[in-house]
């Protein structure tokens, strides 16, 4: 199920059975219980900072808007959910790029990001296992600046059809 948080009308969105719509001044309600929320705020746009209380403990925030909606207090908040000590909280998709943006403003008050989603991909038995099988109420929030979550959406419909074909080949770790 998907629910959009939008100025847009319901005939304006490509819903599909069981979607929903929500408007912006009901952002709260709209990411309540959600396990992922992904944000996708246009810039300019009058800010939409999430708060980090609102957000289901353990739940993953894929930030695609810079700071629009996912601000630096936002972040600051989730690393205050759930014990996980040394659990990265903020996952990047190129740390460099990252430090970059952020050292042009465009990231207000963020700190350093806690791991790179490279990382995770190259450690899957260490940090990778520790992000997929955190603690209960451990939420984590992922900024990409680049495509990567566009790569990872893709390569899972691509799995998924082949899967479905059985198709391919399954590789050794």
């Amino acid at each position: 199920r998907v629910r959009f948080v939008t100025r847009r009308t319901v005939g304006e969105l490509p819903l599909r059975d069981g979607d929903e719509a929500a408007r912006p001044e009901h952002l709260g309600e709209a990411i309540r219980g959600a396990d992922v929320v992904i944000t996708s705020v246009a810039f300019g746009t009058p800010d939409r900072e999430i708060d980090p209380t609102l957000l289901e403990p353990g739940a993953t925030v894929v930030a695609t808007d810079y700071a629009t909606a996912v601000t630096a207090a936002t972040v600051d908040g989730v690393r205050g959910h759930g014990d996980a000590p040394g659990l990265p909280r903020l996952i990047v998709d190129d740390a460099e790029q990252f430090d970059a943006t952020r050292a042009s403003g465009k990231l207000p008050g963020y700190g350093p990001a806690d791991a790179a989603l490279g990382r995770l991909l190259t450690d899957p038995d260490g940090l990778g296992r520790a992000v997929r099988e955190r603690p209960v109420g451990a939420t984590v929030v992922v900024n990409h600046l680049g495509v990567a979550v566009c790569d990872l959406a893709i390569g899972w419909t691509v799995l998924r059809a082949a899967e479905a074909r059985g198709a391919g080949t399954e590789l050794p770790r």
